[in-house]
């Protein structure tokens, strides 16, 4: 629900005041994507106003997909993160530090200052966004603000203080076979070049146009993508999903839950999923 109102504004607008979002307003939102600027939505509880929910949309316009390219690892704490996500989770951080700055009541309990309760939610490109925003926030002292993100790609370069910070705050859902969350250094060097016989049958043998048109065109950007992912002299550790990431599994049958007793299947993952 509140991905569908970051996606679609007009339709998402009915859902608020009934269900989950009855009790919210909106009281910040750019439905317009940008380079580096992702669209989102702040919402704020009319019960109790310290408590915002913070949406980031995923790609959805030419802007994103500029963003989604630049992929190059920028340096953020002991490790480095996607650039095009890194300085999409800093616009994040500056919006919802302005919004708290306007929005948010000195209210007090005894001599201390009441927090912010802060949930941020986002898919794909915003999902990214969200994790490091969020550790962003965490890092500026708001140590209630926690994550719920969908099919982020892999954009940590691993770093043990990153990558804890994220794991602390931050939880990753996927879908078992989405390919976003799997795409990093390691799957991209199998796809430029094959490790074994079997792999490069399986490419050879895909009658996909599409694909093949797709093989072709890494292939000749084999150097960007090497710059881009860390495959150079010295490469980059490979990347993975912010935060912990649980694969979601369909129920036996394919019918995604619709009817009867089925029922999704949560694992964690491993790391090398």
């Amino acid at each position: 629900m509140l991905l569908q109102l970051s996606y679609d504004p007009m339709r998402g607008r009915h859902l608020l005041g009934s269900g989950p979002l009855h009790e919210f307003d909106i009281v910040k939102a750019s439905w317009t994507a940008r380079l580096f600027e992702p669209a989102f939505v702040i919402l704020r509880n009319q019960i109790k106003p310290m408590l915002f929910w913070i949406v980031v949309r995923g790609t959805n316009s030419v802007e994103d997909i500029l963003t989604d390219v630049s992929a190059e690892p920028e340096k953020f704490l002991d490790g480095h993160i996607h650039r095009g996500i890194l300085r999409s989770a800093r616009f994040i951080k500056q919006q919802v530090q302005d919004c708290l700055t306007q929005h948010a009541p000195s209210a007090h309990t005894g001599t201390k200052k009441a927090s912010p309760e802060l949930m941020v939610v986002g898919h794909s490109l915003g999902g990214g966004a969200a994790a490091l925003a969020t550790a962003m926030l965490r890092l500026d002292g708001h140590l209630s603000a926690h994550a719920i993100v969908f099919g982020a790609p892999s954009c940590v370069h691993r770093a043990p203080h990153l990558e804890g910070l994220l794991r602390n705050c931050v939880t990753h859902l996927a879908l078992e076979d989405d390919i976003v969350p799997r795409l990093n250094n390691d799957t991209i060097a199998r796809l430029l070049a094959p490790a074994d016989d079997a792999a490069a049958q399986m490419i050879s043998s895909a009658k996909s146009f599409l694909f093949a048109r797709l093989k072709h065109a890494l292939a000749e950007r084999a150097d960007m993508l090497s710059r881009a992912f860390g495959l150079g002299s010295d490469p980059m550790p490979t990347q993975s999903p912010p935060g912990r990431t649980f694969l979601l599994h369909p129920p036996c049958g394919g019918n995604g839950g619709r009817g009867g007793d089925a029922q999704w299947h949560i694992t964690q993952a491993d790391g090398r999923e």
